[in-house]
């Protein structure tokens, strides 16, 4: 037990926290915290070396601070809501899925993966003990798949909205379903929006997600449902086939930023806004129909 201390770690060392610390772990060994430590309260600082945490409850009620240089790892399912501040280019070393909230600082944020895949080593971030809100940049893996990760939102604006965003080949930046505003976004990797295009005010929500994201240089439209399948009315009132396969098309190209090409590629699908087209299976006047109902939710 460590009470009121400053701890210097060469190696590596396994500890419980208690009391109203200013806790400053500093040497460049590994200090483990696998237990919960409810009694700890104060100011956590991680000046050199790495801080492995994996119980939810490791740092009590302390704030944390990582400084340049440091790591901060978080396994097995640790869901941290402590205040947390960075600064420099500290690194998140990710095992399996963790979560995280409350980041500030003026630091970049580093996360990696450890288990050489993006869908096992995932970091969600959430607002459930704060905004993220630091200034620096993102980076999403390093490129290898050894450092593999998913970086994913788990609320809408989980993401800091100043932050330029970078992912690596082999990891993904996933929107969660949510709404996100990032500064910018740059690299190799994959960027995943999810939704429900069934409805408008789904396909809004996608609209919203892709615009995060910035300008795409092509748009492929391919989300469909079969026509052999049970026919039901969308909470709009719409035929669910014609509002999947054709409605959210419309809607999708009038709300994305405008991106260098657009490509149909189910037949059921229309051409955009104000471009209704006898060419497409559907009747002139339905199409005309469609237009102006398309022109009626974007407007």
């Amino acid at each position: 037990m460590i009470e009121n201390s400053t701890l210097q770690v060469d190696s590596s060392v396994t500890t419980t926290l208690s009391g109203a610390l200013s806790l400053t772990k500093s040497g460049a060994g590994t200090l483990a915290l696998s237990n919960a430590n409810s009694g700890y309260s104060g100011n956590t600082t991680v000046s050199a070396g790495t801080l492995n945490v994996s119980n939810s409850s490791a740092l009590g009620t302390s704030s944390l601070t990582l400084q340049n240089g440091t790591t901060l790892g978080l396994t097995g399912g640790v869901a941290l809501t402590n205040a947390v501040s960075v600064t420099g280019d500290p690194t998140f070393n990710i095992t399996g899925a963790n979560s995280m909230s409350g980041i500030g600082g003026t630091g970049d944020v580093v996360v990696l993966g450890t288990s050489d895949s993006a869908s096992t080593d995932v970091l969600t971030l959430t607002t459930t003990g704060g905004t993220n809100t630091y200034s620096g940049t993102t980076t999403v893996g390093d490129g290898t798949t050894g450092h593999a990760v998913t970086l994913k939102g788990g609320a809408a604006n989980a993401f800091s909205s100043s932050s330029a965003t970078t992912v690596t080949a082999n990891s993904l930046l996933d929107l969660g379903g949510y709404s996100q505003t990032i500064a910018s976004l740059a690299g190799a990797g994959t960027a995943i929006v999810t939704g429900d295009l069934e409805t408008i005010a789904g396909v809004r929500d996608v609209a919203a997600q892709v615009n995060a994201l910035g300008r795409f240089d092509a748009v492929i439209h391919n989300a469909a449902v079969g026509y052999r399948e049970g026919h039901h009315i969308t909470a709009d009132g719409l035929p669910h086939v014609f509002a999947i396969n054709t409605l959210a098309a419309y809607i999708l190209t009038a709300l994305i930023e405008r991106p260098q090409a657009v490509g149909l590629s189910e037949l059921g699908h229309a051409p955009p806004c104000g471009r209704p087209s006898g060419r497409y299976p559907l009747a002139q006047a339905a199409l005309e129909r469609i237009d102006s109902l398309c022109r009626e939710q974007t407007a």
